[in-house]
């Protein structure tokens, strides 16, 4: 895998853990000692991100570094659908439809 597949992946994985955790690119900022446009130039994939910079934005947002790159290596269709299932489900404010669909995706995986 090139870096030109890499960083536009980890990218796109920092946008989406900043939107499900509801951390504007300020807030970020401030905790990290960066300006709002390092942040937004990481998520637009203008530069690469330092490892260092990947390890303090995971513990900011509660992640193991590993959420990053994971399903990097799959098909990128599965990937996108990975990402677009996340976002869905974190729309549904009802506790209880949540957790049914927990439930039902754990008994379809298991089978």
């Amino acid at each position: 895998m090139q870096n030109e597949e890499i960083m536009p992946y980890i990218a796109e994985r920092l946008k989406l853990l900043r939107g499900l955790r509801k951390l504007s690119l300020e807030k970020i900022a401030n905790q990290m000692g960066l300006s709002r446009k390092q942040i937004q130039n990481y998520e637009n994939c203008n530069c690469a991100i330092p490892v260092v910079r990947l390890w303090q934005l995971a513990n900011i947002m509660k992640v193991n570094m590993d959420f990053f790159w994971e399903g990097m290596n799959e098909n990128n269709a599965n990937s996108n659908d990975d990402l677009q299932l996340i976002k869905m489900f974190h729309k549904i404010k009802d506790k209880d439809v949540r957790q049914n669909i927990v439930k039902i995706i754990k008994t379809l995986a298991e089978n």
